[in-house]
């Protein structure tokens, strides 16, 4: 897709990412980050995506495309943390493919991310020592950072 400019750029993220970097475990998709390289779809962003799969033989079920027995969800890119982790992935080979993985930093800061709403209630109750929660924004002890959203997706 690529290749064709179908997406500007990809990176393969969380649990199947995970597995590059700690011991694997059961997960039932892959998650495939991707930027677009055009505009012209509006806000049809997985039109062009889902015309290639098609036109190569794979079928949409719900959230996900289906390849090789691998439920698939094509995910576009939603914060800034998300886009610096597909433009610094690292490139790994699957089977003899080239494949382009989230570094294991990006995928705990993204984790991070999407629980920061538990994590903060979780450091209000038990702040560490050192970490004075009336220093920051909305009581956290972790400094506000842009792009990161604070609620769970």
């Amino acid at each position: 897709m690529k290749a064709e400019g179908i997406i500007a750029d990809y990176a393969v993220g969380d649990a199947i990412a995970a597995m590059f970097y700690i011991a694997p475990f059961s997960t039932e998709d892959l998650d495939v980050f991707f930027s677009v390289t055009t505009t012209e779809t509006g806000l049809d962003l997985l039109g062009p995506i889902h015309r290639y799969i098609e036109r190569a033989g794979y079928r949409a079920e719900g959230a996900a495309i289906h390849v090789e027995g691998w439920p698939v969800q094509f995910l576009p890119l939603y914060n800034p943390l998300v886009d610096e982790a597909v433009q610094q992935a690292d490139e790994r080979t699957v089977s003899g493919v080239p494949v382009r993985v989230m570094q294991a930093e990006h995928l705990v800061a993204i984790i991070f991310a999407r629980c920061r709403t538990l994590c903060d209630s979780t450091w209000r109750s038990a702040p560490a020592p050192n970490l004075q929660p009336s220093t920051c924004t909305g009581g956290s002890p972790w400094p506000p950072r842009p792009g990161i959203p604070r609620t769970v997706f």
